[in-house]
């Protein structure tokens, strides 16, 4: 045990490091202090959870197993300390509505068995439910560092979501569109940057100029700065690009265009989700009739496949193409593009 003395209060530390202690000469920050009568704990702390001897043991956090250990001689408090000494009670962190936060008990069982917390600084609840953000202390295949934690809950547990230690560990927050992105960056501290591209359009209305500011003709390079494509080798549809699959329903397909500088430019977009709608409310999963009463002026295109073909309407500066199958007359994906149908590559 560690102590550290400062102004009227002693700390102590356990040899992790972790706090577990604050004795105070102080009055806390409800008025008790040590010379107070014992009959001004009652309204303010409640009944003592444990009685030992002359020491009272009072909750102060049930979630993180703190307490006021209060010694009483001869009716009057002659010691308060804020100890770490009582079972951190699990199932209430809710970080909803009474943003109650989880405990370092519930964030080490969302980490794999290879990182062990040592310490943990804060944890917050962020503006959306169910979402927390952790700043501690790690140890990590025999390496200890600093790290920030982000954790959301799911059916009463809370899950990792990412860990990002000052080695970097910059993995985008896939299936996560809700993710309350601008707390999470002010947490990380420019450590890394999770605005993805895909999360920021979730929602917007798909048109036949694009999504959000995912537009038809914008360069390549623009796109990949806005968070939708990556180089990568091998991508002979996108012109040495790939989508960032941060949302796999979501497709950006660049070609050369017939520029002077010859420059990549976006030609084509993909969604495949229910969840994406146009304007009208065109959606996958829609039947052809449904599609063809929001959009009574869409022509049928042949496909390049027998088993779809294509109902094209003219929106914006490009097409809304819905791709119906054959086999059921629904939509299997929406398509926005330059030409109205599949392009002259197939892709």
């Amino acid at each position: 045990m560690v102590e550290v003395v400062w102004v009227d209060c002693v700390y102590r530390f356990d040899e992790t490091g972790v706090l577990v202690e604050i004795t105070t000469g102080l009055p806390t920050i409800d008025g008790i202090a040590a010379g107070d009568s014992e009959s001004v704990i009652g309204p303010i702390l409640g009944q003592p959870v444990q009685t030992d001897g002359n020491t009272r043991l009072y909750v102060a956090d049930e979630t993180q197993g703190w307490a006021w250990r209060v010694t009483i001689e001869n009716g009057k408090i002659t010691r308060i300390t804020l100890c770490r000494c009582l079972t951190p009670k699990a199932g209430v962190a809710s970080c909803g509505s009474d943003k109650v936060p989880p405990t370092q008990d519930m964030l080490q069982a969302a980490l794999d068995a290879s990182v062990q917390i040592l310490r943990v600084d804060s944890v917050v609840c962020t503006s959306k439910a169910d979402w927390a953000i952790a700043q501690l202390y790690i140890l990590q295949n025999g390496v200890d560092r600093g790290g920030t934690l982000v954790v959301h809950r799911q059916n009463g547990v809370w899950v990792k979501t990412t860990l990002i230690t000052h080695g970097g560990n910059c993995v985008p927050l896939a299936q996560h569109p809700d993710a309350p992105l601008d707390e999470i960056n002010a947490a990380v501290n420019g450590l890394c940057s999770f605005v993805i591209g895909p999360m920021k359009l979730w929602g917007q209305p798909v048109t036949g100029s694009g999504i959000g500011d995912l537009k038809l003709g914008m360069t390549a390079t623009d796109a990949e700065g806005r968070g939708y494509l990556f180089l990568a080798a091998g991508e002979n549809c996108n012109a040495g690009y790939r989508s960032v699959s941060t949302l796999d329903d979501l497709r950006v397909y660049p070609r050369v265009g017939e520029t002077k500088d010859r420059r990549q430019i976006v030609d084509q977009i993909l969604v495949s989700d229910a969840g994406w709608r146009t304007a009208a409310g065109g959606r996958v999963g829609m039947s052809a009739s449904e599609t063809r009463r929001l959009y009574p002026g869409a022509t049928r295109r042949d496909s390049y496949w027998s088993s779809e073909y294509l109902l094209t309407m003219k929106d914006g500066i490009g097409y809304l193409v819905f791709v119906i199958k054959a086999n059921s007359d629904t939509v299997d994906y929406i398509m926005v593009n330059d030409t109205g149908g599949p392009r002259s590559d197939g892709c």
